[in-house]
């Protein structure tokens, strides 16, 4: 399955196109390109949902608020892995599985919202928090992993 829309995300220069493939795990992607911009960033650790077959991406802090973390947009050309008994991707050359931490110094998030209705997903991929509309993190190309927890 694999279904593409473009749209202009709010915050992100020119269009962006986002693909949906897979059904176990569910992969999102996007091709926004953007330039690092300086040291802050984030860090939250990669959670696979056995119910909705998708990823979360959770920090610290929204773990001690009780919130649902982001719904990872990984970049073009992130494939599926699923064959070793574990869910993750491969994006950008790094294999990246359920339980591990990644880093990374600048992404953009934004409102599921914002994109057009012909891009579905399962039932319940796309985390709800009441306290922050944004629910999408657009993880960039040069993401890390950090084998430290979050």
């Amino acid at each position: 399955m694999l279904v593409a829309v473009g749209f202009l995300a709010a915050g992100c220069s020119g269009e962006t196109e986002f693909s949906v493939m897979g059904v176990d795990p569910v992969v999102v992607t996007h091709d926004y390109k953007h330039e690092s911009r300086g040291t802050a960033g984030f860090r939250g650790r990669v959670e696979f949902s056995s119910e909705s077959r998708c990823f979360r991406i959770v920090s610290d802090i929204q773990k001690g608020r009780g919130e649902p973390g982001y719904l990872p947009v990984w970049p073009a050309g992130t494939e599926a892995l699923s064959g070793t008994g574990r869910r993750g991707v491969e994006a950008s050359g790094v294999e990246v599985f359920d339980g591990d931490v990644v880093q990374f110094t600048y992404t953009q998030s934004l409102d599921w919202s914002v994109v057009p209705a012909a891009l579905t997903l399962p039932e319940g991929c796309v985390p709800r928090s009441s306290s922050d509309a944004k629910n999408v993190m657009l993880v960039p190309d040069d993401f890390t992993l950090n084998p430290t927890t979050p």
